[in-house]
């Protein structure tokens, strides 16, 4: 270990589980950067493949490998957060990348502000099937005056965020959870620190179908006991931190829950068939929550009636285009 002197500027923490087809990708992403001031701290999870060797064949002393008894992503990055050097800490996944000018543009703003404690955010770019999709950004304007809010309704990896080092004694990933634990540690982050979105979209979230990025069900059934699991979360969230029972509304939680139905739904449509996401919006439906989305719902519905009724299938051209109007519509009312 370096003295204390020698600390980075940035620790990268990346946990890993059985991906060293795609992990070589991710650590390369890391050496590439433009700023060279980092520590890589690869968190291996317990895997049986050859990630050892495929982390070794860097040669780069600034990354070090940590191996530890399977236990989930959420552990493994704490086991970073116990082992990170640096004065601020950063998080890739396995199967993603960075832009080579990621650190850099966080160092930059950090040399502006004079090295604040904030929460910084670079934007996402979605990558599927070799298309590039720019994932929107937090504005302080159009009625998104609170991050909190935003993130609540927005994906957020928190691959994007630069963190302040000191916020590991305070904060540490959920490990009683399965999913969501990205947005519960963002959410329970922006109440101890202030934020600060740049423009700069530099982090690669690489939809892979291999079940990685896209979560993979088998069947309605077990899609419904995941969201289950997340509206649980949600209000045990909320019951365990009163300040954001103020800036996340009975309303805003519905219809966040009804949102996470659709897109649900969305998938069932894509990887089930038209009657698994007919389900979907029933169970939507029998919860009271069709109303707070009902555009959307009501375009899925027209989709689905048609395919099952008349086997009539509208194109995928049409879908993309109302999605899209129905999403800028979204960020203007809910952030």
């Amino acid at each position: 270990m370096n003295n204390a002197d020698d600390k980075p500027l940035f620790s990268v923490i990346l946990p890993t589980y059985n991906r060293s087809g795609v992990l070589g990708r991710a650590i390369r992403s890391v050496q590439d950067q433009d700023w060279r001031d980092w520590e890589l701290l690869v968190v291996d999870d317990g895997s049986t493949d050859d990630t050892p060797l495929v982390v070794g064949s860097f040669g780069d002393d600034r990354i070090l490998y940590i191996p530890v008894v399977h236990g989930g992503s959420s552990a493994a990055r704490n086991v970073g957060l116990q082992w990170a050097r640096g004065k601020y800490l950063c998080f890739l996944d396995d199967d993603d990348a960075y832009l080579p000018h990621h650190l850099g543009s966080f160092a930059r703003l950090l040399r502006v502000q004079d090295f604040p404690d904030k929460v910084l955010r670079t934007g996402l770019l979605g990558v599927s099937a070799g298309v590039v999709r720019k994932y929107p950004v937090f504005r302080r304007y159009m009625g998104n005056e609170d991050p909190v809010r935003y993130f609540l309704f927005h994906l957020c990896s928190v691959g994007t965020l630069c963190i302040p080092a000191g916020a590991r004694q305070v904060l540490r990933f959920s490990v009683a959870l399965e999913d969501w634990e990205d947005t519960h540690f963002i959410l329970r982050l922006l109440l101890v620190y202030p934020f600060v979105q740049l423009e700069d979209r530099t982090y690669l979230y690489y939809k892979n179908e291999e079940c990685g990025s896209v979560k993979c069900y088998r069947d309605v059934e077990a899609m419904c006991l995941q969201l289950e699991r997340v509206a649980a979360a949600m209000e045990a969230l909320i019951a365990d931190h009163p300040a954001l029972r103020e800036r996340i509304s009975w309303g805003d939680r519905k219809r966040w829950l009804s949102h996470q139905y659709l897109l649900y739904a969305h998938q069932a449509n894509v990887e089930l068939g038209a009657a698994a996401s007919w389900q979907l919006v029933e169970e939507a439906w029998r919860k009271g929550l069709v109303w707070f989305q009902w555009p959307l719902y009501g375009w899925l519905w027209l989709k689905l009636h048609l395919r099952i009724r008349e086997g009539y299938r509208i194109s995928k051209a049409v879908s993309r285009i109302a999605l899209k109007l129905y999403r800028r519509k979204a960020r203007c009312r809910t952030g």
